[in-house]
């Protein structure tokens, strides 16, 4: 992770040094007046992240925080932002198909993370590409001794960074809404988004820093 993050830092550094933009500060309070005008922002909203937080710190099981965080966001966006997202599928058919191609740690890894992509652009969700993949190669992480916290890294990478690089996808959306600035335009310089897959897999095929479960340590079910 310090090699992914300083591997991000140091060309950031250099295109703030190199790349000039033509915006001025009367832009960022021309964003925010439209964030306080679209969305309602209230002590209330804290409630979900705080539930999820404190049952994450009391090792509840990841589904049982899942489901509660879904249902305390759905509900506060309710009663505080008035309506709920669009519905999505689960093309659960398509990522049983590339179950086979996971024989070894390199080809798991990047068949995690392309399954997560490939949700991401035809499914625009980057929930789903997070929760499906996990639930469907799990068992592949645990034939092969392999820590669920790989499994985790790999879809956070895949699922949820890869997200904003894809113009129709929820999470870009909501960018593109927030502050004017379509993914095209962000993309090249969301270095840490598009930096993290590739990395993830280099490590997978030189399998460096993929931990395994150790012969007597039998891993938790709730670990991930």
């Amino acid at each position: 992770m310090c090699v992914l993050l300083i591997s991000t830092l140091i060309p950031i550094i250099i295109l703030g040094f190199i790349v000039s933009g033509d915006g001025a500060m009367g832009d960022v309070s021309t964003y925010t007046e439209s964030i306080l005008q679209h969305l309602n922002f209230t002590f209330w909203l804290v409630i979900p992240p705080i539930a999820v937080i404190t049952l994450i710190l009391l090792k509840v099981p990841a589904i049982p925080c899942l489901i509660t965080g879904l249902l305390l966001g759905g509900i506060s966006y309710l009663l505080f932002q008035g309506g709920i997202k669009d519905h999505t599928g689960m093309l659960h058919s398509i990522v049983l198909k590339l179950s086979r191609f996971v024989g070894t740690i390199g080809n798991l890894t990047v068949t995690v993370l392309l399954t997560s992509l490939f949700l991401n652009i035809f499914a625009a969700n980057q929930y789903l590409a997070v929760i499906l993949p996990g639930q469907m190669f799990e068992e592949n992480y645990r034939d092969l001794d392999l820590k669920l916290k790989n499994l985790t890294r790999t879809l956070e990478g895949g699922g949820t960074l890869t997200a904003p690089l894809i113009p129709w996808n929820s999470s870009a959306v909501f960018v593109s809404s927030a502050l004017g600035i379509s993914a095209a335009s962000y993309a090249p310089y969301a270095i840490f988004c598009w930096l993290t897959p590739i990395v993830l897999s280099i490590f997978a095929y030189a399998n460096f820093s993929m931990e395994r479960v150790e012969p007597m340590e039998p891993e938790p079910e709730a670990q991930q």
